[in-house]
């Protein structure tokens, strides 16, 4: 089963999905059969000599009989580093196996379980050895999982959905790959009107990160955004509204016309950069973060 390339889910569907750190490295299926160890790529050629670390894995689980999916990653003085994988055999670096999936156990196909139920078998099965390890995989809060993705030096995060099944060849929208992008927390502290089907709500949000006694601008959101959330949204900023700017300073262009609101709306964006103005480049709305504190939101965060 593969992903398809796309944006993480909204927040209001955190829930619905798994997240997953993208390690950058090889889809890989090992099965274990009667204590030994064959490593597979996805082509399903057999690559089990290639590797001689993973035969252990055998021996750790038994009598356990299992088919698992993952990934192959090497680590150079503690850092994922795919490049150093493809050295593997010429100098040796430290290559560890990383399964995310069960496709069958003893003689029980899995295919058809939920992915968190797959991952529970995972679990128990405490995959733990000198170069192999059960990476952790969190439900919900996607945007704190690809921040601290991006901060590892990964390419990113797999949204998988919690209930979807195990679809062997397919690429899936039940699979997201998120790469390439950033996310950021940022404080609302004004709105710009809207034209057409968008005159009674919102063209877009002024967006900030507290700095001093005001807020930083860091540049304008208008997409991203679904037809509930926008009325939700347009509702309670307009009970919010207030005379006069909570930014430092906003350029000309933005601030004409523009509606000010009380700087208590924590939302979150992904974007692709930082323009040279300090501005997010191409943001994208996620959603709303409720009880999260204005005054905690940072640059990263």
């Amino acid at each position: 089963m593969q992903p398809k390339p796309g944006r993480l889910p909204p927040v209001a569907e955190d829930e619905e999905w798994a997240y997953e750190f993208d390690w950058g490295g090889p889809r890989t299926l090992v099965r274990v059969q009667d204590g030994r160890t064959t490593v597979r790529e996805r082509s399903g050629r057999a690559i089990t000599a290639e590797y001689p670390e993973l035969q252990g894995i055998g021996a750790s689980l038994g009598n356990t009989e299992v088919l698992l999916d993952g990934q192959l990653m090497a680590f150079e003085s503690g850092l994922p580093n795919p490049a150093a994988l493809k050295r593997h055999g010429k100098r040796r670096a430290a290559v560890w196996y990383l399964p995310s999936d069960v496709l069958h156990l003893d003689g029980t196909p899995c295919l058809g379980l939920p992915y968190l139920q797959r991952r529970q078998l995972l679990a128990e099965l405490d995959l733990r050895g000198h170069a192999w390890q059960t990476p952790e995989h969190q439900l919900g809060n996607g945007g704190a999982a690809l921040r601290s993705a991006i901060g590892r030096g990964l390419p990113g995060v797999l949204a998988k959905r919690a209930k979807s099944q195990y679809q062997p060849g397919k690429r899936s929208s039940h699979w997201i790959a998120v790469t390439g992008t950033g996310v950021q927390e940022v404080v609302i502290g004004g709105w710009r009107p809207g034209g057409g089907s968008r005159s009674g709500t919102f063209g877009s949000l002024l967006l900030g990160i507290p700095h001093g006694s005001g807020l930083r601008y860091v540049g304008n959101v208008g997409t991203g955004f679904t037809h509930q959330a926008l009325e939700v949204l347009a509702s309670r900023l307009n009970r919010l509204e207030r005379k006069t700017s909570p930014f430092h300073s906003v350029p000309d262009p933005q601030a004409r016309g523009a509606h000010w609101v009380r700087p208590c709306l924590v939302g979150e964006v992904v974007f692709r950069g930082w323009t040279d103005a300090a501005c997010l480049r191409t943001p994208r709305w996620r959603g709303l973060l409720p009880g999260r504190d204005p005054g905690e939101v940072r640059i990263g965060e």
